[in-house]
């Protein structure tokens, strides 16, 4: 068996974060991304650590909701109020459960990250707890990376589509404008990086910074479509909908039903030593069930199917 196979766009999951300072549009931006994910009729669900404040985009009781747009506020959702303390270990199961309970076209956003890392019960507080046992520094963040790693990888290997918002740090700077043919002073408030530990950004397919006039940079992208677009105020919608035509244009891997059927024609077979042999062969031809892609899952079974004829 090659060591290498033949390499093939899949279809993937989106990990998507969106950091900016208060006020820019990070949560709006978040539900429209997610609509644009999940399609006109997916589903999607919200953690909120905002104070509520994803629910301001959700439909008042009975409302008539017209639309131009199936991506237009106002968006309907299931919402998860989060209210300190923000156990980044606590996420991690929530996400789990959150992928099994969306679906895998599904779309979770979390509104925001930075809570789980500076916020009451975050990582940070993990760290200083843990130090503050032991006396030094170097023992909390031996304790604290963990539970930051273990979140991340579960963001990163969710079933469904992530979202996250993350705050920026502020900073007022002075920039020289030209006004009336003079150049003037003019202080202007600025997003730095996101609170959330240095490098997280490189853990995402996609990142967007947003700014205080609403408008949106792509500053990393895994999809070529979209790498370094800057959309002005009113136009997130575009470079959300070139993803998600690109996450979806690639084939897809056999789901846990299709190895389930695999691993059930395997396991027929009574004799232990026949069975090995089987799974054996079945390794060499095939590779892993779960590293199948979908089309293949049924000449993978007539394949077993015929093996176990001959022997």
């Amino acid at each position: 068996m090659s060591l290498f196979t033949p390499a093939v766009k899949e279809r993937l999951k989106a990990r998507v974060a969106i950091d900016g300072p208060t006020g820019s549009g990070k949560t709006y931006t978040a539900l429209m991304w997610a609509r644009i994910l999940a399609g006109e009729n997916g589903t999607v669900g919200v953690v909120d650590t905002e104070n509520r404040s994803a629910a301001y985009y959700s439909p008042s009781p009975g409302e008539k909701i017209e639309r131009l747009q199936y991506w237009d506020a106002p968006y309907e959702f299931g919402h998860l109020p989060w209210d300190p303390p923000y156990d980044p270990n606590k996420l991690a199961r929530t996400i789990e459960a959150a992928g099994n309970e969306l679906g895998e076209d599904g779309v979770l956003v979390i509104d925001s990250l930075s809570h789980f890392w500076t916020g009451e019960g975050g990582t940070l507080d993990v760290v200083d707890n843990a130090a503050g046992r032991s006396g030094n520094s170097f023992s909390g963040w031996k304790v604290g990376t963990p539970v930051q790693r273990n979140l991340v990888d579960t963001i990163v290997h969710a079933k469904c589509h992530v979202i996250v918002t993350m705050r920026s740090k502020m900073e007022w700077v002075v920039e020289q404008v030209e006004k009336n043919g003079k150049s003037i002073n003019v202080p202007r408030k600025i997003g730095l990086a996101p609170e959330q530990r240095q490098g997280i950004e490189y853990e995402f397919t996609v990142v967007c910074d947003m700014d205080l006039e609403h408008r949106l940079a792509v500053t990393k992208s895994r999809c070529d479509l979209i790498a370094d677009v800057v959309s002005q105020p009113g136009r997130a919608h575009e470079p959300a909908q070139a993803f998600a035509k690109w996450l979806y244009s690639g084939v897809e891997r056999a789901n846990e039903e299709e190895v389930a059927s695999l691993l059930t024609v395997i396991d027929a077979v009574e004799e232990d030593t026949a069975r090995k042999a089987l799974k054996i062969e079945f390794a060499k031809e095939w590779g892993k069930p779960t590293e199948l892609l979908s089309d293949q899952v049924e000449s993978a079974k007539k394949w077993l199917l015929d093996r176990m004829m001959k022997s």
